[in-house]
């Protein structure tokens, strides 16, 4: 029977995965609106995609604090922009808005260092040997990774229709003119 640990280590995997492909699919729109300052997005999403991994071989404490640094410092990096703003780009001088790709990122990305410090304080829970908690987490696993999928899924289509800030950028949604906007040429 599969252990808490293990469960947890494929939801963590899943985590990171999805915020890789977010940052990824974001790095071409945001290099033309910021330039060399998108590698940020690349630079992420490669470290999310190998992280993955390292953790499904069995993260050792050291990938797992790595893995909380460098999450962290994407989320603090993310909380500066939404709330100070870059001084170039499409929005610079004000903080930018929230959107559904950005969000999601962010959320796997905080339950992934929730997850981490789970791993490596919660021994207690993780190690229970008992077969209704191994039960409910190998049961976890399935819809934590389907929602995974289904809300990057989400958050890629929003990135290629132009909603990865929050608001149609051409004044259409994925190609199709709002009645409030008029289509740009």
């Amino acid at each position: 029977m599969p252990t808490v640990r293990r469960s947890l280590v494929l939801i963590m995997a899943g985590l990171s995965a999805g915020a890789a492909v977010i940052h990824l699919a974001a790095a071409p729109g945001h290099y033309a609106e910021i330039g060399g300052l998108a590698l940020g997005f690349v630079v992420s999403g490669v470290f999310q995609a190998v992280w993955v991994k390292a953790c499904l071989s069995g993260p050792s404490s050291r990938t797992m604090a790595i893995g909380i640094v460098v999450n962290l410092a994407i989320v603090a990096t993310w909380a500066y922009t939404r709330t100070v703003g870059l001084s170039i780009g499409e929005f610079a001088g004000s903080p930018e808005p929230i959107g559904l790709p950005d969000g999601a990122s962010v959320v796997f990305e905080l339950l992934l260092v929730g997850s981490l410090l789970l791993s490596l304080f919660g021994h207690g829970v993780l190690g229970s040997g008992r077969s209704r908690a191994r039960t409910m987490a190998s049961i976890a696993v399935v819809p934590m990774i389907g929602l995974i999928v289904v809300t990057t899924s989400l958050a890629t289509l929003a990135i290629a229709s132009g909603l990865d800030h929050g608001a149609p950028s051409s004044g259409s949604v994925m190609g199709v003119p709002r009645a409030d906007h008029q289509a740009v040429p």
